[in-house]
């Protein structure tokens, strides 16, 4: 609920898996990253949980490799967000 009421209408959030987070934001340009990162510090800030770590990845879209399969796409970058933890 907490990030449903930061992001604005035209964002989606969804869970992929039980530890990854992915939320499209139409038309944000990678400079306003920096309002992202304040609002998801904001709900850290929230979280009494020592244990709570988050990593945040940009990828800007379209991107030709997805072309028509998306869910391919998805576990490449998963599997991206994985290794490099």
């Amino acid at each position: 609920n907490r990030l449903g009421e930061s992001f604005r209408d035209t964002d989606i959030c969804c869970q992929y898996k039980e530890d990854i987070l992915y939320i499209f934001m139409a038309n944000t340009d990678k400079s306003r990253l920096n309002i992202l990162e304040h609002k998801l510090s904001t709900i850290m800030d929230t979280i009494n949980e020592r244990t709570f770590i988050i990593n945040v990845f940009y990828w800007e879209l379209p991107q030709i490799e997805i072309k028509d399969n998306i869910i391919f796409w998805l576990e490449s970058i998963t599997g991206d967000i994985y290794a490099s933890r």
